[in-house]
C-alpha cells in the first residue's frame, strides 16, 4: 500500500488540499461555499476576505478558520495566504480542544503557528506527496493550538471546563425539555465528545447526569405534598406524565405515588 493510500484511509483527520492564494491569483478562487474546514494563514501583507457577506481583515501572521457551509471569497490586494482545507471524524473534537473552541475563528499575529503551515505546504508539494508527513504536522499544529488554549484558560483542562459548562447549563435548565444535543451545542462541542469527557470526569453519561438532577429535584417536590405527580413532572422537564413516572421508577425503584406516600 502506498503512503498516499494509507493516509487516505486514515479518516480521523484528512488534508484535502493546501495552496497559496495571492492578490494576483485570487480570481482562481471565486466565491464558494465551504464543504470542509479551512485554515487561512496570512503569511505576507494584509487581505480583506468576504465571509457570509461580511468583510474580515487579515494581517500578517493571522490565522482564520472557515467553518463548514460558509460562503467566502478573496479580493485583490498585496498578500500571500496559505489555504489549508481539511476534514475527518475527529476535526470537531480537535477544534473544540483548541484555540478555535466556542465559536472563535480568529488568532492574531502568531508567527510560531505559521511555521506549521509552511511545513505542511512544503511536504504537500514535494515531488512525491507525503500524506502521512502532512498529517503528522497537522496533528502537531492542533497540539500547539490545544496547548495555547490551556495557557489562555489559566492552565485549567479545557475538557474539565467543558464538563463544568455542561453541568451549569443542565443545572439551570433541567426544568425545560432540553436534550443532550442542546447541551453539547450550548457548550460548543459534539455530543460524542461530551459523552467521552463526562465518562472521564464524572463516570456517567450526560443523560444520566441530567436524569439525576431531575429526579433528585422531583423527590424534593414530592416530599412537600404540594404538587400533583403531573405537576412535578412538568416542573422537572417532563411534559408526559407516563414518561416521568417511568423514569422516576427506574431511578428510585418506586413510583412517584408510592414515594410521595412514604415520605
Amino acid at each position: 500500500m502506498s503512503l498516499k493510500l494509507l493516509a487516505d484511509s486514515y479518516v480521523e483527520l484528512n488534508i484535502k488540499s493546501i495552496k497559496e492564494i495571492t492578490g494576483e491569483n485570487y480570481s482562481l478562487c471565486p466565491e464558494i461555499k465551504s464543504e470542509n474546514y479551512i485554515f487561512l494563514y496570512c503569511r505576507q501583507g494584509s487581505e480583506k476576505i468576504i465571509v457570509d457577506g461580511k468583510s474580515v481583515e487579515l494581517s500578517e501572521n493571522d490565522i482564520y478558520l472557515i467553518n463548514i457551509n460558509v460562503r467566502f471569497s478573496f479580493t485583490k490586494g498585496n498578500y500571500s495566504i496559505l489555504y489549508l482545507e481539511f476534514n475527518g471524524a475527529s476535526t470537531d473534537d480537535l477544534l473544540a480542544n483548541s484555540s478555535f473552541s466556542k465559536g472563535n475563528v480568529f488568532l492574531h499575529d502568531d508567527s510560531h503557528l505559521g511555521y506549521y503551515f509552511y511545513k505542511i505546504y512544503h511536504a504537500y508539494h514535494e515531488a512525491e506527496y507525503l500524506s502521512l508527513k502532512c498529517l503528522g504536522i497537522l496533528y502537531e499544529l492542533f497540539y500547539e493550538l490545544t496547548k495555547k488554549n490551556q495557557i489562555n484558560t489559566g492552565g485549567i483542562s479545557l475538557q474539565r471546563r467543558h464538563v463544568d459548562l455542561a453541568q451549569d447549563y443542565i443545572n439551570q435548565n433541567y426544568q425545560m425539555e432540553i436534550t443532550i444535543a442542546d447541551v453539547a451545542k450550548k457548550v460548543g462541542v459534539t455530543s460524542n465528545y461530551l459523552a467521552n469527557i463526562f465518562a472521564t470526569y464524572l463516570q456517567k453519561t450526560p443523560k444520566a447526569y441530567l436524569t439525576e438532577i431531575r429526579m433528585e429535584q422531583a423527590k424534593k417536590l414530592l416530599a412537600t405534598h404540594k404538587y400533583k405527580i403531573k405537576e412535578v413532572g412538568k416542573l422537572v422537564g417532563y411534559k408526559n406524565q407516563l414518561h416521568f413516572s417511568s423514569e422516576f421508577k427506574k431511578y428510585t425503584g418506586e413510583s412517584p405515588a408510592f414515594y410521595a406516600k412514604d415520605n
